[in-house]
């Protein structure tokens, strides 16, 4: 059941994040490649976002936050389409779904947070952290498990705690 969710899941996750061809499943050498080129792309230009961000908040300058904030809901969602357009090997293809989702997620939630600083009147501090609370141990569990299964993704992980601390 689990495997057959999956062959409709990954498609529709592809869809979703806007991939609009068929994704071929690759060898683990070829995975860890593409992932690795992934993970560099993205997490320098989230480092060089939430750099921003940080500033942004240190100095109260609500426009730049949200500003920020926005760029790093688009990079998520850039993100989680360049990994859904990456065709994992069988035995990590689950891990890879959850991967994709969880991206897309942390945009939606970037975004979200975006509103949030700009209409504080609005916020609803106890649901973002809910969010990133959930988001953030996944996509971290998700690249524990590739690792362990021998898997060189690259580095996801060393960005995302960015983020961490903005909802809270």
């Amino acid at each position: 059941m689990v495997v057959a969710l999956l062959a409709v899941a990954a498609p529709l996750l592809a869809a979703c994040g806007g991939a609009s061809h068929t994704v071929r499943t690759l060898n683990k050498s070829a995975y860890d490649q593409k992932m690795q080129t992934v993970a560099q792309r993205y997490g320098t230009a989230a480092t060089r976002t939430f750099t921003l961000l940080t500033r942004a908040f240190a100095k109260r300058q609500k426009a730049s936050a949200v500003s920020s904030l926005r760029h790093a809901a688009a990079l998520y969602t850039a993100e989680s389409d360049a990994l859904a357009a990456i065709g994992p090997p069988n035995e990590v293809a689950h891990d890879h779904a959850v991967l994709v989702a969880s991206y897309l997620t942390a945009g939606r939630w970037a975004a979200t947070l975006a509103s949030l600083v700009r209409n504080p009147k609005k916020a609803t501090a106890a649901t973002n952290r809910a969010a990133m609370n959930t988001w953030l141990p996944r996509v971290n569990a998700v690249l524990r498990d590739l690792r362990a299964k021998g898997y060189e993704v690259g580095d996801f992980t060393g960005w995302t705690e960015h983020i961490a601390g903005a909802g809270h």
